[in-house]
């Protein structure tokens, strides 16, 4: 059973679509990505191979259900001066949302993980409490060919923490089931936290990172560490 704090952070990851300008077959796309906030200014974080082969200005992300307009950016940011011989890290993709030209549906709001004050608490609890992320599998991705649509269904994957990855500023997570899918291909881009136990029975999640890639046999995946995420966002902001 998903306890209502994780309920309320589902709605933040999104499906990766890209706008093909094609009438049969408008979206295309494999991945996840979150929306992310960061004082007055909104972000789309995503890891950068799931844009590989496409131009970032054919996103096609939508704020909420409400509204059938795709949100818009105006900015693009990665990480540079990276080791090529150690770039897991590096493996990030930031766009900053254009808040002029964001349109959403009257009475709607747009779900966003609050990062304007990182604290790294999931470090406290990553030995003792239950490791999650969600995304949409490109196995549970379908098209509605009478629409023109592409169709994504959100799973959410549990597992625990095994320790640092070999590449610096990563971790490796054991994972407990990936249910009735076969491949953990479209994960990547996912939002990753850890549960911490309360007294109470309410878990409470700590951000811990982002999804990069996993295996399906091995049931291991690794991610970036939030930091990095957060001092990506953090110079965005910078005037």
């Amino acid at each position: 059973m998903t306890s209502k704090s994780v309920e309320r952070l589902l709605s933040i990851s999104k499906p990766i679509l890209h706008d093909m300008g094609i009438e049969e077959f408008q979206y295309a796309g494999v991945g996840t990505c979150f929306l992310a906030q960061y004082g007055d200014n909104g972000f789309l974080v995503t890891a950068k191979h799931v844009l590989n082969g496409y131009d970032a200005e054919s996103l096609a992300v939508f704020p909420n259900p409400q509204t059938p307009i795709s949100i818009p950016f105006n900015q693009f940011s990665q990480l540079t001066n990276v080791d090529e011989h150690d770039s897991d890290y590096a493996d990030i993709t930031v766009l900053r949302i254009d808040r002029e030209r964001l349109n959403i549906s009257p009475g709607s709001v747009v779900p966003a993980l609050n990062l304007s004050s990182y604290d790294a608490k999931w470090h406290l609890h990553k030995d003792h409490g239950k490791i999650i992320f969600f995304g949409y599998p490109a196995e549970d991705r379908s098209i509605d060919y009478e629409n023109y649509l592409a169709k994504s269904d959100q799973r959410l994957i549990e597992g625990k923490y095994l320790g640092p990855s070999v590449s610096q500023h990563c971790h490796n997570v054991q994972l407990d089931s990936i249910g009735p899918i076969s491949s953990l291909d479209g994960f990547s881009g996912s939002p990753v936290f850890v549960l911490e136990r309360k007294i109470s029975g309410r878990d409470k999640p700590h951000f811990c990172g982002m999804m990069i890639r996993g295996t399906a046999t091995s049931k291991t995946a690794i991610f970036v560490d939030g930091e990095i995420i957060y001092k990506i966002i953090r110079r965005t902001c910078k005037p």
